[in-house]
């Protein structure tokens, strides 16, 4: 085995570090070589075993040793790892790279500084060797001291800071050393890092300071001497009061409370929202209560306060999803005894809500966007919020900036049960936005529509020929998102297949142009046009262009109006004959229009076998081939050559390139015979 390692690693450095000449042979060897050289120096490496990466680099050449292994780290990576200190020894004498990095820029002393390494034997050999305490991970930003305090490893971290690691260095999420000993409550480290320079303000994100830190980690003691180091606006201490609402911690709102930490001055940094606004969003009920009633009056949160976005806490309690559950505590673990009352939330979102409207909460208050908080309640379909508010006076007719009023944000958001509330308390159904849209398109928007807001707002009087600025009526909506059900019950009510949107574009083109090849070939079945022509006199099969359209979907549709417009320029009724030719591709199709050249009516009848679910007169199929046999080459012909990806094949040499292509499969018969025999494969499903 010794033998055969020291080959290997004799032809490594012979093809890979030397070159192989430019010969390919050579240089596919060498890779070979290389990869099982590797896999042995990997396997050494985490042996743990100095004496199997001697017998391996030994005989070799220095630069062996720095060679990438799989996971592209090096072997001392891998020794550092596996904390083999004569492995480290031996390769650092060998001339192991040190600062080599692996993917995630992390280097050997990043490993030595996170691994259970007792007396930090490699640690101390890698840095007397003269490995960069302040070397950074490129993806991260940690740097060596990072990582060990990360890892509550205080005593290694020290070690790199007596040896020059930056005390003040901080990761890509502007995380430092001392935020890490702070989450942890680890004070003896975290006054020996103030006292080596440590910076107390340093913040990660806006307010998160190492107080946030401590906070968060509901380390009391460590809170408690944070407070005494600094003051209240070097901590950030409002950032800090704010996580503990939000974790709903009553013992710690207290306490910062007590310290002189001011309730009106706590905002998210995202929003500018205050704890009420924040309580409301998490129905945090009990909390919301304390902070209306219980902190001193000079420091309360009006209750129809602003965010940057002029949200009242009112507006945001209507934003909450319905909650089905209390929420879980069981990660606070206070250091103090806390009565688990104190941790209890709203079991829907209508306890903080109805606490904030008996405190005098205004209920037409509107945001940025004129949006109310009925609106709101509306879109989330908070039934009972709606109700509430109408008896405290919400006007059900507002309208936002768009002109959007309550229903629209309920048919948006389809909300059956809101919508048919709504509707009950006379809210217009004919109301339109700035850009024309109704509540009946806006819930069109969502997938075609819901069956049951749709049918409520027809039989309410929505309008379904009522178009939007673009001139897309409802129909034009529910074709494009292949909605066939909505569409029945549009047409049902009177919409009209062929009026035309601003570009010409009838409800057939909708369908064609999202790829809606089921809708298309229903419209089509209910005498949908597909001659007709938008404004650039283009029809809705030309609208496809499957270059650019690679899905299998528009590629099908635009098969679908190819017949569709064959069938119609021939004079053949499309919901009549469409079924007919629904089980063929246009393939087969040209195939069957070059057989009707050589072949009678009466062979292409026997050839010709549609889905079993098609019933078909002899007399109609009479007149499909004999169209077929009258016009040979339409199919081919009325193809848009730059539409297809593959140009078709020249009809006169369509069958000798058909049986070339199916040779194989037909055992001597020609294509003409299969086709008699049945056996050609149709799929219903292709069109």
């Amino acid at each position: 085995m010794a033998f055969t390692i020291r080959w290997t690693g004799l032809v490594l450095l012979l093809l890979t570090l030397r070159g192989c000449s430019g010969d390919p042979a050579a240089a596919a060897k060498a890779a070979r070589q290389r990869q099982q050289f590797a896999s042995h120096l990997l396997s050494a490496a985490k042996s743990g075993d100095v004496s199997n990466l001697q017998r391996i680099l030994e005989p070799l050449d220095s630069r062996a040793v720095n060679l990438k292994l799989q996971g592209d780290v090096t072997a001392l990576q891998v020794a550092v790892a596996t904390k083999c200190a004569p492995c480290v020894k031996y390769l650092l004498e060998k001339g192991a790279d040190i600062e080599m990095t692996q993917p995630s820029g992390f280097r050997a002393l990043h490993f030595a500084s996170t691994v259970q390494d007792e007396g930090d034997t490699v640690l101390k050999m890698l840095i007397k060797a003269g490995a960069d305490v302040n070397a950074v991970a490129e993806k991260s930003g940690h740097t060596p001291l990072l990582l060990a305090a990360g890892q509550g490893l205080s005593e290694r971290a020290k070690f790199l800071v007596k040896h020059g690691a930056n005390v003040t260095a901080s990761n890509k999420e502007g995380v430092t050393a001392l935020h890490y000993a702070a989450a942890r409550g680890d004070l003896d480290f975290a006054q020996y890092l103030l006292g080596m320079g440590a910076n107390i303000s340093a913040e990660a994100k806006p307010g998160e300071t190492a107080l946030f830190a401590a906070v968060q980690g509901n380390k009391t003691d460590m809170v408690e001497w944070l407070l005494s180091k600094a003051s209240l606006a070097e901590l950030k201490a409002e950032a800090a009061l704010y996580t503990s609402v939000a974790s709903n911690n009553t013992y710690m709102v207290n306490y910062l409370l007590a310290k002189g930490v001011n309730v009106s001055l706590a905002r998210g940094w995202a929003n500018g929202e205050s704890l009420l606004h924040l309580c409301a969003r998490k129905n945090l009920v009990h909390m919301a209560k304390y902070l209306m009633e219980e902190v001193e009056e000079t420091q309360r949160i009006p209750v129809d306060d602003r965010d940057r976005n002029r949200v009242t806490p009112l507006q945001a309690a209507a934003q909450a999803e319905p909650a089905t559950e209390s929420e879980d505590v069981s990660d606070i673990q206070s250091e103090e005894s806390v009565p688990a009352s104190l941790f209890d939330v709203g079991k829907t979102p209508l306890d903080t809500f109805k606490l904030l409207l008996a405190a005098g909460a205004d209920a037409n208050a509107l945001d940025d966007n004129n949006i109310t908080v009925l609106h709101v309640a509306a879109r989330q379909g908070h039934l009972k919020m709606a109700q509430m508010l109408i008896d405290h006076g919400a006007s059900i007719h507002a309208l936002d900036m768009n002109n959007a009023n309550i229903l629209f944000f309920a048919c948006a958001a389809n909300r059956p049960e809101m919508v048919k509330f709504l509707l009950d308390k006379g809210v217009s159904p004919m109301q339109s936005v700035l850009n024309g849209m109704t509540p009946l398109i806006a819930n069109l928007l969502r997938e075609g529509g819901s069956v049951p807001v749709v049918k409520m707002l027809l039989e309410a009087g929505a309008d379904p020929m009522q178009a939007d600025q673009r001139g897309g009526t409802p129909l034009h909506y529910s074709a494009s998102k292949d909605n066939r059900k909505v569409s029945q019950l549009l047409l049902d009510y009177g919409a009209n297949l062929e009026v035309m949107d601003n570009r010409g574009f009838t409800v057939l083109f909708a369908a064609a142009n999202d790829g809606s090849f089921k809708t298309a070939g229903w419209l089509l079945r209910k005498g949908a046009d597909p001659l007709a022509t938008n404004f650039d006199n283009k029809t809705a099969s030309k609208m496809i262009n499957t270059k650019s359209h690679k899905a299998d979907k528009f590629r099908t549709t635009y098969q679908l109006l190819s017949l569709a417009e064959w069938l119609a320029r021939n004079g053949l009724s499309v919901p009549e004959y469409l079924p007919v030719l629904s089980g063929l591709k246009i393939k087969t199709m040209h195939n069957l229009a070059d057989m009707s050249l050589h072949a009678s009516v009466d062979d292409l009848f026997a050839a010709f076998k549609p889905s079993k679910a098609v019933e078909v007169s002899e007399e109609k199929r009479k007149r499909l081939f004999e169209a077929l046999k009258a016009d040979s080459n339409v199919l081919i012909e009325n193809v848009d050559k730059d539409a297809l990806e593959d140009p078709p094949i020249d009809p006169s040499q369509y069958m000798e390139a058909e049986a070339s292509e199916l040779a194989p499969f037909l055992g001597g018969r020609s294509v003409a015979e299969v086709l008699r025999s049945g056996e050609l494969p149709i799929r219903k499903d292709e069109l």
